[in-house]
């Protein structure tokens, strides 16, 4: 692909983060520090930069909920995620990040700097055969069913998804009130001189009559006396007493709310699918409704497997390294709206692997865990997967993330598999995990909303995969997205 090309683009909440493994110290480090800091590209970045993540797909918009482009077009896609991150030498090889485990098998040969080896290297080939991403996508959406539903306090309904249509029990409001502050009169009496009767003030109605020649004094928000059809500015009359002259011309009906202008009986006021946020919340309350239907939060469990892990604080050893994707995926689970119970580090030994994930499973809708599901000796997720349920995807044509996982388990549980390498975990999780955790959820969209724009560089598709590429996007230039970020990152 060259030139510019049109794209879709949708924000990618944590695709962006920084990458994991940095190879010794100094500026590539620093770099990562602030990627995962929300600190950007500063070398890339001008000033003004909106600094959201984006995704980027050239062609027509693919259909959501699973349906394919049209057979007959150019299958090769290219998707863009923002580039917070600059930790990687050119090539992501050696000289830049390594995958959480993802070790070769023993015995199998290093290849240094010089030319190939004519030796014949063993290599462990995966049995699962390559799904598209898009199809993959519409295959573990397929597999996830809507949580139950459970009745919440307005004040713990922010954020969570309506499960039932609210339905206004009564109109909105219930009486006539006075718009501004003023006098209740009859459009009749215009020009008149009318005795004040009373007064009707916000929660103090007036309880009388007005009558021919009368009016009532009245404040904003106050209930419109019977016999009164309009209300007079206090600015527009004049007080003789307890007289008041009201001007030559009245409208009925001017400067008062009727009964059920703003909702009117039996409406649908707030639907199922939508998101409560602060409006919502206050319609409801407007309504009468103390208590909202809503979705139940999924319950995950989130786990790191490596021996090579050690936790954030701790000084690593030699070939350890900080268990930085545990934070990075737990901020975007918690973005995603679920409550996540975090495993800590599995070692790379089934045993203890098994007996952490099946007691974790006893509450939990879901495991995510991170590294492990490659091909190596100690990339132990997927046949544990494959004991206790059933395997739906086992790679993925996507770039970076192709050795994603998916299964089923029993009781309707799921399970994900992200690769260990930082950026390949956080693209999973937005393409994979995120519309599965808002399904569950009951989003009537599951999906990010795009926004087409045009690359402001050259890239070009490898083959039929689908390629995330870090961009940051500049929504005051007429090409808004330029490249963010160095080197390639891993399959």
């Amino acid at each position: 692909m060259s030139g510019h090309r049109e794209h879709d683009v949708y924000g990618c909440a944590g695709a962006h983060q920084g990458d994991r493994r940095a190879q010794g110290v100094g500026l590539p480090l620093a770099r990562c520090v602030a990627a995962l800091c929300g600190g950007g590209c500063s070398d890339r970045a001008g000033r003004g930069a909106d600094r959201r993540p984006v995704r980027c797909a050239p062609g027509p918009p693919r259909e959501r909920g699973g349906r394919p482009y049209d057979a007959g077009g150019d299958q090769r896609r290219l998707r863009c995620v923002p580039d917070q991150s600059a930790g990687r030498s050119d090539g992501g090889g050696a000289g830049g990040l390594v995958e959480h485990s993802q070790r070769p098998a023993p015995g199998a040969a290093r290849r240094g700097p010089g030319p190939r080896s004519r030796t014949s290297i063993r290599v462990r080939a995966s049995t699962y055969p390559l799904i598209d991403a898009d199809e993959a996508a519409a295959l573990v959406l397929h597999h996830i069913a809507t949580l139950g539903v459970e009745h919440v306090a307005l004040a713990d309904s922010i954020g969570r998804v309506l499960a039932e249509d609210i339905v206004a029990g009564g109109p909105l409001p219930a009486f006539p009130s006075s718009a501004v502050d003023g006098y209740a009169v009859r459009a009749v009496d215009a020009g008149k001189a009318l005795r004040i009767l009373g007064e009707s003030a916000a929660g103090r109605p007036f309880e009388g009559h007005v009558t021919p020649g009368t009016a009532a004094r009245i404040l904003t928000g106050g209930v419109v006396p019977e016999g009164a059809d309009c209300v007079v500015m206090v600015e527009d009359v004049q007080l003789h007493g307890d007289l008041v002259t009201v001007p030559e011309s009245l409208r009925s009906g001017a400067n008062l709310h009727p009964v059920g202008t703003d909702v009117a009986k039996g409406a649908r006021v707030l639907l199922a699918g939508m998101q409560l946020g602060a409006a919502e919340i206050g319609l409801a309350a407007a309504t009468g409704a103390p208590r909202l239907p809503v979705h139940r939060r999924p319950r995950v469990a989130l786990m790191s497997t490596g021996d090579e892990l050690v936790e954030v604080g701790e000084t690593p050893r030699k070939g350890q390294i900080p268990d930085s994707n545990r934070w990075a995926l737990l901020g975007a689970l918690r973005e995603a709206g679920a409550d996540v119970r975090v495993l800590g580090i599995a070692p790379d030994e089934p045993e203890p692997l098994r007996g952490l994930v099946v007691d974790a499973l006893g509450d939990a809708d879901a495991l995510v865990t991170s590294g492990g599901v490659s091909v190596g000796t100690h990339d132990l997720v997927k046949p544990l997967l494959e004991s206790l349920g059933t395997v739906h995807i086992g790679r993925v044509k996507l770039k970076p993330g192709k050795p994603f996982t998916f299964a089923t388990l029993s009781e309707g549980k799921v399970a994900f598999g992200l690769p260990g390498f930082p950026v390949s975990s956080l693209v999973t999780f937005e393409v994979f995990v995120r519309p599965a955790l808002r399904r569950m959820q009951g989003f009537a969209n599951v999906q990010r909303p795009t926004l087409p724009v045009r690359l402001g560089y050259d890239a070009r598709a490898s083959g039929d995969r689908t390629e995330y590429q870090r961009v940051t996007r500049h929504s005051h230039h007429p090409h808004p997205t330029v490249p963010c970020g160095q080197g390639r990152p891993p399959p």
